[in-house]
């Protein structure tokens, strides 16, 4: 959860991303109306994943987490995937229809907090049997300890024919709650069958799971609780846990391999809002009230407890600590046995979970990565390399360092600017995401501008040019590279205005393009890799921009300038001299320029103070005069070792001596432009 986030860009995508929303609702409407078959659900994925790319682009966490899930039912329902069609196509169609309320709210300053939409997300995962986010050590990170308390009680051994005869009841009134028959008599014959099933319980643990089953069916009952999809997937899930007493006993209900199971049951009845005093005297033994207001929320203005961090942390340490033995067992056996590197999934797993709603995507993607290795190449019998293996061993080092930002971080409140600093490694993996973008945007231009240099009488291939260097300079300016972002938007121009609406333009400044192109191809690999010439890079093609568009200027607009330069000079009195200045001189706001060391090399502007408007029109005119021909270059050169005071000298004479020189030069000559 990034702090000091920019609105604006939401602001510039809104009605965009509500317009894909919309489709993806109508193709979806249309997938269940056919009996949840065609085509329709595939184009609804592709359109989610073009909303989740660009919400994780603008950086809002907790939008990007959740249109991630909705791809991912989406995508499991293309491949048939999951639990049952419906449940998966309910969940994905209600979280079309809240995502746009939830973007309007981040657009009026609430903040992006993943655990205000947690409920909706864990829906989604639920319906296609996926672990939920309440399993994460970020939801109350002291229930790990409570739970895998060293286990209390002895096993009672008649509780494998109680949970025999009561497995037949939990099915009636499972079934009777999901169908709407008679469902607060089918939620109550649910509630006694976890309330046999605690009392006849011997051990600690077996209670624990059974008293947060009762607590959560009562507040569903009272609806305190919403028997939303993930609650009665939920609830569903129990079965699993009687059929393991039947065949095991006691002992299948094994804290320690139930503690996800035991943290989902709690997280519902945390929020329960009862007074109702089971589900009271729950919320108090587990603290759940606290943990909930320690995760923040969007009163809270999306503040999170420094204490839920410390504890965060403390709970991925141990876990990378479980994944690095893992691993070192597994090189020190000679890599015979893949079994414990396979049961590392789950925890990459949760970890990746435990990071998004930290909002960290950067470290989300590189955990992820690994446990998608596990289970796509591990799982299926390939024995890792010992390149993958130090791959794997580099990202757990990253997490690392990235750990160290973890006990100052806070969720975003909205406000743009605030100055705080994004965790180690988040900003980087935003800032590649976005230039990948651009990456990709320069290639198709370089392509197309190929081609057409080859043919340049034939621009019909440039149409879509100008709108991939307005997508560049709108990826500039969400990093803050302005330079390179104002080369873009003039880019843009050029290829409008000369490429695609005049004739065939001249070979110099076809390669004055060129040059631009290559340096912003250049520039964005510079930043990619943090190389430290950048700098030149960016402004050799702002050099190379500025010469192309000089060259641009037409006969009859110089023409035009000359004619101003005259109007100029009918605006002084009788017997100007031009070497003395005027009485009443336009004004330069020294204050604002930033003297370079080689001022000749360097633009700056001039700041004229609101006076006749058609005076201030050929004022600047001459201006642009004067910068298009670059005009006494050599002599700006011996001039740039003075000091700063040599210019805050009078504009009107600077401007009206310039004019002198323009009309008497007869051919200017530009400056070499120095390779790259």
């Amino acid at each position: 959860m990034t702090q000091g986030q920019d609105r604006s860009a939401l602001k510039w995508l809104k009605q965009d991303l509500n317009d894909l929303i919309s489709q993806a609702t109508n193709l979806l409407q249309d997938f269940v109306e056919n009996n949840h078959q065609g085509d329709q659900i595939e184009e609804c994925a592709d359109l989610l994943h073009k909303i989740h790319g660009t919400l994780k682009m603008v950086q809002l966490s907790g939008a990007s987490l959740l249109t991630e899930e909705m791809e991912a039912v989406a995508n499991s329902l293309v491949e048939k995937q999951g639990g049952a069609p419906k449940d998966r196509a309910e969940a994905l169609m209600i979280a079309l229809v809240q995502l746009p309320d939830y973007l309007e709210r981040l657009e009026k300053g609430a903040p992006d907090m993943p655990f205000s939409i947690l409920s909706l997300i864990n829906d989604l995962k639920a319906s296609r049997d996926a672990t939920l986010l309440s399993e994460t050590a970020f939801f109350a990170p002291h229930l790990n300890d409570i739970l895998t308390q060293s286990v209390q009680g002895e096993a009672n051994p008649a509780l494998k024919d109680t949970a025999n005869q009561l497995r037949a009841h939990f099915h009636k009134g499972l079934l009777g709650w999901y169908r709407q028959v008679e469902p607060e008599k089918s939620l109550n014959l649910l509630r006694q069958v976890f309330n046999r099933l605690y009392k006849n319980s011997g051990t600690s643990c077996s209670k624990k799971i059974w008293e947060a089953a009762l607590a959560l069916s009562t507040g569903v009952m009272e609806q305190s609780i919403e028997p939303s999809i993930s609650v009665k997937l939920l609830i569903g899930h129990l079965d699993r846990q009687i059929k393991g007493i039947i065949e095991d006993g006691e002992r299948a209900n094994d804290c320690e391999f139930a503690v996800g199971l035991i943290k989902n049951l709690l997280f519902y009845v945390a929020a329960a809002d009862s007074t109702n005093a089971l589900v009271k005297a729950i919320q108090d033994k587990y603290e759940l009230k606290d943990a909930v207001n320690a995760m923040g929320s969007d009163s809270s203005e999306g503040l999170v407890d420094e204490n839920l961090l410390a504890a965060v942390r403390g709970a991925v340490d141990e876990d990378l600590r479980k994944i690095k033995d893992t691993i070192e067992m597994y090189v020190h056996e000679d890599q015979a046995d893949v079994a414990p590197m396979i049961e590392l999934q789950s925890i990459f797993g949760k970890m990746a979970d435990t990071f998004a709603m930290l909002g960290q995507s950067g470290i989300q993607d590189k955990i992820r990565s690994n446990g998608d290795f596990i289970r796509d190449k591990v799982a299926q019998g390939h024995k890792p390399t010992e390149d993958e293996l130090m791959a794997m061993a580099s990202d757990l080092l990253f997490v690392e360092s990235s750990m160290d930002n973890l006990s100052s971080l806070k969720a975003s409140d909205g406000s743009a600017g605030s100055g705080d600093i994004l965790p180690s490694g988040e900003v980087e993996a935003h800032i590649h995401v976005v230039l990948e973008e651009a990456s990709t945007e320069i290639r198709a231009v370089k392509e197309v501008l190929s081609s057409y240099f080859e043919t340049p009488e034939i621009n019909s291939a440039l149409e879509e040019t100008p709108e991939r260097f307005n997508r560049m300079s709108g990826v500039f300016q969400i990093i803050e590279e302005d330079r390179a972002a104002d080369i873009c938007r003039n880019a843009q121009a050029y290829v409008s205005e000369n490429l695609l609406s005049q004739g065939v333009p001249e070979t110099d400044d076809l390669d004055l393009l060129a040059e631009v192109v290559t340096s912003i191809e250049y520039y964005i690999e510079a930043l990619l890799e943090n190389s430290s010439d950048r700098q030149g890079i960016i402004e050799f093609a702002g050099e190379s921009l500025n010469k192309l568009l000089n060259k641009s200027i037409t006969v009859s607009e110089v023409q035009d300038i000359e004619s101003d330069f005259t109007a100029v000079e009918e605006l002084s009195e009788p017997g100007f001299d031009a070497s003395e200045p005027i009485s009443e001189p336009v004004s330069l706001d020294v204050d604002e320029l930033e003297l370079p060391d080689d001022a000749a090399e360097e633009e700056f502007s001039l700041d004229i103070e609101a006076g006749d408007e058609e005076t201030a029109e050929e004022v600047q005119d001459v201006s642009d005069a004067i910068e298009l021909t670059e005009v006494s270059a050599e002599e700006g050169s011996e001039e740039s070792s003075e000091d700063e005071e040599a210019f805050s000298i009078d504009m009107d004479e600077n401007l009206l001596m310039a004019a002198d020189e323009l009309l008497l030069e007869e051919n200017v000559t530009p400056e070499t432009e120095p390779e790259p």
